[in-house]
């Protein structure tokens, strides 16, 4: 059971790298409901840092997402849809760099994978036109390349809440959460789906949403280094 706090969920924290849905909870995206702070939980940090992360709005939503190509960008699937199957109103947005000024392209496709939150919940988004002159593009992970030890650091970039309690409105500010393999940073907050968790400058996961079951929530993460020759070869049809 969750509990409520000033209007939001108060999650209880455990954190896993690699996690997945347990029988019997509850999966929820994180662009559905919005996460409670608690002051000794890390905040983030505002930051115009890779400004290849940014913010892909549809006519329903914002997600963060990356450029991970020239016209490509990557995102978490239930952002757009499941299994390319658009639906009205998702077919059609557009990508903006977030660093010191904002740039945007409309996005015209995607292909997306998995069927709902979790290890498979990524989709490439192909943008009409480069964004090269104002964002160096971001790589994926090899599963060599993945995060193993609870000393590894780890960063992600959010574009969804603004400080405690997911104030501010999504896509207007980007935060960077600092923090050990096998601890958890404070940030569950609309627009937040999509975000890249980066290990030595890689993309090495993509946050999918949360998972409850009974009094804890876990956060999920697709895994990208799962699917690398596959968006490699996405990636690369769209930029040809």
């Amino acid at each position: 059971m969750t509990r409520t706090v000033g209007g939001h969920l108060r999650p209880i924290i455990t954190f896993g790298f690699i996690l997945a849905a347990c029988g019997g909870g509850r999966v929820q995206t994180a662009n559905t409901t919005t996460g409670a702070s608690s002051s000794n939980l890390a905040q983030g940090t505002r930051t115009h840092d890779k400004p290849a992360v940014g913010y892909l709005k549809t006519p329903i939503q914002i997600c963060t997402a990356t450029m991970v190509g020239h016209r490509v960008v990557l995102t978490s699937a239930h952002c757009v849809d499941y299994d390319n199957a658009p639906r009205d109103g998702h077919w059609r947005g557009s990508f903006c760099t977030f660093g010191a000024h904002k740039h945007c392209k409309p996005f015209d496709g995607y292909t997306s994978f998995g069927h709902a939150p979790g290890v498979n919940d990524l989709a490439v988004v192909h943008l009409v036109g480069s964004l090269d002159a104002y964002a160096r593009r971001e790589h994926i992970a090899t599963r060599a390349e993945r995060a193993h030890d609870k000393g590894d650091l780890l960063y992600l970039y959010g574009m969804g809440g603004d400080g405690i309690g997911c104030h501010g409105k999504a896509g207007t500010s980007k935060r960077v959460y600092v923090f050990k393999y096998g601890q958890d940073p404070n940030v569950l907050c609309k627009g937040d789906s999509g975000s890249p968790l980066f290990y030595h400058d890689r993309i090495v996961g993509v946050f999918s949403g949360w998972h409850s079951n009974g009094d804890t929530i876990r956060r999920l993460y697709a895994h990208p280094f799962e699917h690398f020759d596959t968006l490699r070869g996405v990636i690369h049809a769209y930029e040809h």
